[in-house]
């Protein structure tokens, strides 16, 4: 049929033929039947693929009852067909005119419906305790309310939970490193600036002063040079040893030649209110250079959750994607898989996890595909058969232990 536009002309009036006679079987006027095909994730394949499914659309598939529907990004999907269309994106939005008649934008989820499903989600995880109102509220707004990069947020919590022992103990503990996975996931600028060495001393602290200093700046206590707020400024001079003037310069001026010093992310970060509550969380100075401590001796292993959408990975850009050692890869995979073994098991009937038991180690292709496509792992790790392998290990090792009645989690 690829060279004979005899074969595809006949191909087409068959399948006209087909449809308009299945949607009116029933033989009523007016009451014909309709089939809707939904087409998911178009936006994520290559761009020959996106302009073969809308050609196959158009020219073959346009019938009466027939009805699809497109979920994807419609800006990506424009950019795909522009080749076709012989010309940039704009171009490519009319070619999709002729196509699609009908677009609708699914709307963000409300606050309140977001806090339901990340409640959901912690409870679903065991992490409830941990993620209160507050942090709710972070992981909500940080996330753009999307829902899969709520979700993959907190199971690198729970997967960092399982790899490092040492978050589980004083002085540290649980509660720390969800705030870990909240830096390093919606703050990566200040993250990254806490594994580097050569940050100072205390950068949460110098980041919470100067979030102090810049709530009163407009009107700096003048009357009261012992007030706290001047000792603040004094400390935050001091940390980047520069000569204090006041009162012989105004606060404004002052406050400017510190910012020549600060990280450039420090003036966002400093106004952003649910960022300053969370590093607050973290407690006093002690504490403070501990957790610092924990994330440069040892890094988090999960990579970030990007919160704009990832350009398509090509073998030139991989050296770009964020690096993990294959020791620490191996040991994510099977945690990782572990954990989806056992999510998968809990209530999985006797006879369902005997079934597919005798089957290994071919993992069935439906919960191998579930498993990469939710992992956290970098893309760069999970193209290393020995870390596919340690994920698949990971995924068996719950299902044995599930059948064994050593681990059955309700």
């Amino acid at each position: 049929m690829g060279g004979n536009a005899k074969s595809r002309n006949e191909m087409r009036d068959l399948i006209h033929g087909m449809l308009s006679d299945w949607i009116r079987q029933n033989g009523k006027i007016g009451q014909s039947r309709a089939l809707v095909v939904f087409i998911d994730d178009l936006d994520r394949c290559s761009d020959d693929v996106v302009v073969k499914v809308c050609e196959a659309v158009k020219l073959y598939l346009d019938v009466p009852g027939l009805i699809f529907v497109l979920a994807c990004d419609q800006s990506v999907l424009a950019r795909g067909v522009s080749s076709s269309a012989r010309g940039g994106a704009g171009e490519g939005r009319m070619y999709l005119e002729k196509i699609v008649q009908v677009v609708y934008r699914v709307p963000l989820p409300e606050e309140e419906q977001v806090r339901q499903l990340i409640r959901g989600y912690a409870h679903q995880s065991g992490t409830g305790d941990l993620i209160d109102e507050n942090v709710a509220g972070i992981l909500a707004e940080g996330s753009g309310r999307n829902p899969r990069k709520i979700k993959r947020i907190i199971n690198s919590f729970v997967l960092e939970y399982g790899l490092d022992p040492s978050w589980r103990l004083p002085p540290l503990g649980s509660a720390q490193l969800v705030r870990a996975v909240l830096l390093q996931q919606l703050y990566s600028s200040l993250y990254e600036l806490l594994l580097r060495e050569d940050s100072g001393e205390d950068p949460i602290g110098t980041l919470l002063d100067y979030s102090e200093v810049r709530e009163r700046i407009a009107e700096p206590p003048t009357e009261s040079p012992d007030d706290p707020w001047w000792d603040t400024m004094r400390r935050l001079f001091h940390a980047h040893r520069l000569v204090f003037k006041f009162p012989s310069e105004g606060a404004d001026k002052e406050i400017k030649r510190l910012e020549n010093e600060l990280p450039e992310d420090f003036q966002i970060l400093a106004r952003d209110g649910a960022c300053i509550t969370l590093l607050r969380g973290i407690g006093d100075g002690d504490s403070r250079k501990t957790f610092r401590a924990q994330l440069i001796h040892r890094p988090l292993v999960t990579a970030r959750v990007n919160t704009t959408p990832m350009p398509p990975i090509t073998p030139a850009s991989l050296s770009d994607v964020v690096q993990v050692s294959l020791a620490d890869a191996v040991q994510a995979a099977h945690a990782e898989g572990f954990n989806f073994g056992d999510a998968v098991a809990r209530d999985a009937p006797a006879l369902w996890l005997e079934a597919v038991l005798a089957r290994k180690p071919r993992m069935p292709s439906d919960l191998e595909a579930r498993l990469l496509q939710g992992s956290a792992l970098p893309i760069d790790s999970l193209l290393n058969d020995e870390v596919r392998h340690s994920l698949r290990q990971g995924f068996w090792d719950a299902l044995e232990r599930a059948r064994s009645g050593e681990v059955r989690v309700r």
